[in-house]
C-alpha cells in the first residue's frame, strides 16, 4: 500500500473518530442527570408512611393527622374491589374532613378506633 493511501485513511478515520466522540460527548452533556433519592429523602418518606400508619391505626387529632398526609385537596381512592376496579377506582374520600371521617373522625370526634395493624408479639 502506497505511504499517502495509509496516511490517508488514518487521517480520515481520525476525523470520523473525533466526529464521533464529540457527538457522543454533547449527547451525554444534554442528557438530563438521572434523579437520584438522598438519604434525607428516604427518612422523609419513612416518616410519612408511619405517619399514614399512626393516623389510621390510633384515629389520632380525631381522624386528621391521617388526613394531614394528604395534601389539601387529596383523594382517596379504592381500587381494590372489584367492582372499582372495573370503574377505574372509586372516589372513598376527598377533601381533610372526608379524609379524616374515613378513617372514623371528622369534626364530631373518633367514636371507633379502626386498628388495622396488629402489634401484639407472636
Amino acid at each position: 500500500m502506497p505511504k499517502w493511501k495509509l496516511f490517508a485513511t488514518v487521517a480520515a478515520s481520525m476525523c470520523v473518530g473525533a466526529l464521533v466522540s464529540a457527538w457522543v460527548g454533547q449527547r451525554a452533556v444534554a442528557a438530563p442527570a438521572k434523579a437520584s433519592l438522598t438519604a434525607l429523602d428516604y427518612q422523609e418518606i419513612i416518616q410519612l408512611t408511619n405517619r399514614y400508619a399512626y393516623g389510621i391505626d390510633t384515629c389520632s387529632n380525631n381522624g386528621y393527622d391521617y388526613a394531614d398526609v394528604f395534601t389539601s385537596d387529596g383523594v382517596f381512592i379504592d381500587n381494590n374491589s372489584d367492582e372499582a376496579f372495573s370503574k377505574g377506582g372509586r372516589v372513598l374520600a376527598q377533601g381533610r374532613d372526608k379524609l379524616a371521617e374515613l378513617v372514623g373522625g371528622g369534626s364530631k370526634g373518633c367514636k371507633t378506633k379502626l386498628i388495622w395493624t396488629d402489634w401484639s408479639p407472636l
